[in-house]
């Protein structure tokens, strides 16, 4: 008896193989593993120009909340910038810590912190290094009040907070570059 299944192809005559083979899809699927391990370790090692400008808008939104936290409750409040502790805090004009809304314990922002590696602060012209809202959210240093666009801290020697007088308005000047 001869074997009926011998001649029979598995293509369709006439007609191109459609499709990959496995090796092809293999190769594929390294090279799209290799790609995402390159991208998620960028993500992860964000550049220092990155951290500096998240550093910069932390900093000028926590002045912010500090300026609107002092209107608010009609109580003043210290930004005291620590250069020599890479770090800034925020406190009520009795100096008792602001508590952080975010995890409790005193509101203070070091910038020794892996999500800021190689940030650093420095440079302010504030009085004492500290910016204080009245209760009325002016700000003052040294017991009066600004009267000139003022430079609230430098980051890394590249960006510079300022704050306008009476009003409170926060600008940031500078490029982040590594």
């Amino acid at each position: 008896m001869k074997n009926k299944w011998r001649n029979v192809s598995l293509r369709f005559s006439g007609q191109p193989q459609r499709g990959f083979s496995m090796v092809e899809l293999i190769v594929v699927i390294a090279v799209a593993a290799i790609l995402s391990t390159i991208a998620i370790m960028k993500l992860n090692n964000n550049s220092l120009s990155v951290r500096m400008k998240a550093a910069a808008e932390k900093m000028m939104n926590d002045i912010q909340y500090a300026q609107e936290l002092a209107s608010t409750t009609a109580n003043g409040v210290k930004v005291i910038i620590d250069p020599s502790n890479n770090r800034y805090l925020l406190k009520w004009s009795d100096d008792t810590p602001v508590e952080n809304i975010l995890g409790g314990g005193p509101f203070v922002v070091d910038f020794n912190s892996s999500n800021f590696a190689g940030v650093t602060i420095g440079g302010s012209q504030l009085d004492g290094n500290t910016l204080y809202f009245n209760s009325m959210g002016v700000p003052t240093s040294g017991g009066n009040e600004l009267v000139n666009e003022t430079k609230v801290v430098e980051i890394n020697g590249q960006l510079i907070i300022y704050i306008t007088p009476y009003t409170g308005k926060l600008r940031l000047e500078g490029s982040a570059e590594e």
